[in-house]
């Protein structure tokens, strides 16, 4: 795993940048055919994904997230997210927020997507949830989004909107501590 990890962070200090959007992130471009630059609607929406599925990775969790940030910068496909957060709290943003990621078909033009290195069975880590915790407050504050789990204005899961992938961001997710967090971040905000 410390291969893997030092593969990561190796790639993000030769091509990685501070985020404009976000402080604590690194910005990494996502491949061009993977966002569309602009958007149409204002951002209303949050939608967190997981990365893979438990028949897709028998045994554990992705370490980190190469794949992901391979994935979206491909050459092949054109799915992103606007976000990755690894499992050991590594912020990595692959589209910026005045673009549009292609990560919730009907959705993309008005959401922000967070992808979170895991499985739809495993819990994410407590430095994992910490990170998402203050993105989500910092981005729910930006754009004046409530902190609510609400498909139309608030956060969402990806499962909440995909008949396809209905446990994509649910399955093993704390919702109730998740939300109570981010609203007591953004009272000391």
């Amino acid at each position: 795993m410390s291969r893997l990890i030092q593969r990561r962070d190796d790639w993000l200090r030769r091509e990685g940048q501070r985020s404009i959007d976000y402080s604590s992130a690194i910005f990494l471009a996502a491949g061009s055919g993977h966002f569309t630059p602009g958007r149409s609607l204002p951002i209303s929406l949050i939608v967190l994904h997981v990365t893979g599925s438990h028949d897709q990775m028998p045994h554990e969790a992705p370490p980190v997230g190469l794949s992901a940030m391979n994935m979206f910068r491909s050459e092949h496909g054109n799915t992103s997210a606007h976000y990755i957060i690894d499992r050991d709290g590594t912020i990595i943003q692959m589209v910026r927020e005045r673009d549009t990621a292609h990560h919730a078909t009907n959705y993309n033009r008005n959401s922000i997507g967070i992808e979170h290195v895991s499985r739809y069975d495993l819990l994410l880590t407590e430095i994992q949830f910490r990170k998402s915790v203050e993105l989500v407050s910092s981005l729910c504050q930006k754009y004046s989004i409530p902190v609510s789990r609400n498909i139309n204005n608030g956060i969402c899961a990806h499962g909440d909107l995909s008949k396809k992938k209905p446990h994509c961001g649910t399955g093993s997710w704390n919702w109730e501590r998740y939300l109570l967090e981010i609203q007591q971040r953004l009272a000391t905000i």
